[in-house]
């Protein structure tokens, strides 16, 4: 990762200079011989917007503050999400959403779903963040056709293929998806992130009634609800059965009820933690709907980098979150609400994190204490130690 000048330019997946301009090339011939002629001169006129962002849950919930901006920027615009089968249904969630495409999961299945969806939009933004540069705006201007592409820039040619290739800032993720609405406003990226300072997600309420059932016939109260994640995708970013245990017990000392949370694939840890500390409580969830509307009862959220941890930001829930050292917690720190985020070491996994140490966050916060703080274990080359300012 590079920072020059506060733009933020993440290090890609490189194709030859001579591929990219073939590629460059190839496109803006087939655009010229097609006589394609842009859809709207103006982003400022667009009344159909195609928003890019097929990765996983908590890239959807970090996408709603930027939707709800857009949709005040663009009024009676009718904004769509290209969204993948991990993502999809969470943008269902979000306000101003008109259709959710799923797209296929191959690259080449993308790019022909994005072929399917050529001259519907008169503007496409690109907002994904990762690694696959290339494929990402190959598709992105399929998609765009005639209309106007937003991209990311990252200093290549490739940017040619976008009308709006933008530099992202240094900062949260947030932040750097508000950057991409440079073409639709003069307000600077600290005053969009000040006038949407949350995420906005509205759950079914069936889901919600449901989730409160449970709890209440757990015999939980919900002032005294702490949500425990053991589960993460990668084994690295997890914590581990002896951990949560330990932590579980930690809680029930503070007075509090531990409800562990975990993907289906680890009911067997779930029930391995509860056998370590019988006090701590399993409960399964029907859906993810209903999952993550139990995280609105619950009054602190503990555990690994994960899109439920954004979940519980979205619903408001102060958050100790642990991040792996291959993590950013200075990018996807929770948005809107007081945390504490500690990061491993280079050489460590999240659950070689210590308990001590952790249980001291959860006290700062259980205490009241306001704060937006990122711990590391070690100081890290690639990215620098900040406080993250008070929302």
């Amino acid at each position: 990762m590079e920072i020059l000048e506060g733009k933020y330019l993440k290090k890609r997946k490189k194709i030859s200079r001579f591929f990219e301009w073939m590629l460059v090339f190839g496109l803006s011939l087939i655009r010229f011989l097609a006589g394609w002629r842009p859809r709207c001169r103006f982003p400022r006129e667009a009344r159909s917007v195609l928003v890019i962002r097929h990765n996983q849950l908590g890239d959807a919930v970090a996408a709603s503050a930027f939707i709800q901006a857009l949709q005040d920027l663009l009024p009676g615009a009718k904004i769509d999400v290209a969204a993948g089968p991990a993502n999809a249904e969470v943008f269902s969630w979000i306000p101003g959403v008109t259709h959710v495409h799923c797209l296929p999961v191959t690259e080449w299945g993308r790019l022909r779903y994005y072929w399917s969806l050529r001259q519907r939009y008169d503007l496409v933004f690109q907002t994904l963040l990762d690694e696959s540069y290339w494929k990402r705006l190959l598709g992105a201007r399929v998609a765009a056709s005639r209309g106007i592409l937003v991209a990311r820039a990252r200093g290549s040619c490739l940017e040619k293929l976008a009308e709006y290739p933008v530099y992202l800032p240094a900062g949260s993720y947030v932040g750097k998806l508000m950057a991409l609405l440079r073409p639709l406003t003069a307000m600077d990226v600290a005053a969009l992130v000040q006038q949407y300072p949350a995420h906005v997600l509205k759950l079914p309420i069936e889901n919600l009634a449901t989730a409160q059932s449970k709890i209440q016939a757990a015999g939980l109260a919900p002032d005294r609800l702490i949500a425990l994640n053991i589960s993460a995708r990668e084994a690295f970013r997890a914590l581990s059965v002896e951990q949560a245990a330990v932590l579980a017990r930690v809680l029930c000392d503070f007075g509090q009820q531990p409800l562990i949370w975990f993907s289906p694939a680890d009911f067997s840890l779930a029930k391995q933690v509860q056998a370590l500390e019988p006090r701590a409580v399993c409960l399964r969830w029907d859906s993810l709907a209903e999952s993550m509307a139990a995280l609105r009862l619950v009054k602190l959220y503990v555990g690994p980098d994960t899109g439920t941890a954004h979940f519980a930001a979205a619903a408001g829930v102060p958050c100790v979150v642990l991040f792996a050292p291959q993590a950013r917690p200075d990018v996807w720190s929770p948005y809107g609400v007081f945390f504490i985020s500690v990061q491993a070491g280079r050489s460590q996994a999240v659950s070689q994190l210590p308990v001590e140490l952790i249980s001291r966050q959860i006290w700062r916060l259980l205490q009241g204490e306001r704060c937006t703080e990122i711990i590391p274990m070690q100081p890290l080359r690639y990215f620098p130690v900040v406080s993250v300012p008070e929302k």
